[in-house]
């Protein structure tokens, strides 16, 4: 039978730990709001020549749209486009990617989001450990 636990704050032990050089106290309550807008919502991790997903949270498959152009699919649903979209992409000892992401264009929706990744002449191009995570409400 599944289960349901409803609380407004999550409490554990006060700690102290030493930062440099002084103590600083770890706070020992959090509001579990904050544990619940504050998590990432989607997470990928791939290599842009492949649609096989590597590690994900939240991400059922990728839709390969042409060399560094790629679309992760939500298992959940965004609650709507209004989410954010932040990535990064391995470096390559010939150059650096960029992700560029759509998240404006007409490309993104509450199921899916497009990014295209770009080598350091900003020329599309496929890079290996493509990663991407998601933050927002969900549907």
């Amino acid at each position: 039978m599944a289960g349901k636990i409803i609380a407004d704050q999550i409490q554990g032990t006060t700690t102290s730990e030493t930062v440099s050089g002084g103590s600083v106290t770890i706070p020992n309550v959090i509001d579990t709001k904050f544990v619940v807008n504050g998590c990432t919502k989607g997470y990928e991790v791939h290599d842009n020549d492949e649609t096989a997903v590597l590690e994900s949270i939240n991400i059922s498959s990728i839709t390969d749209g042409s060399t560094g152009i790629c679309s992760p699919v939500f298992i959940n649903n965004m609650a709507t486009i209004d989410y954010s979209t932040m990535g990064g992409v391995g470096h390559e000892s010939t150059s650096t990617r960029i992700i560029t992401s759509t998240r404006f264009d007409a490309e993104a929706t509450t199921s899916t989001y497009t990014y295209r990744t770009t080598n350091s002449a900003f020329s599309v191009a496929d890079g290996k450990n493509t990663t991407t995570a998601n933050f927002g409400e969900l549907a």
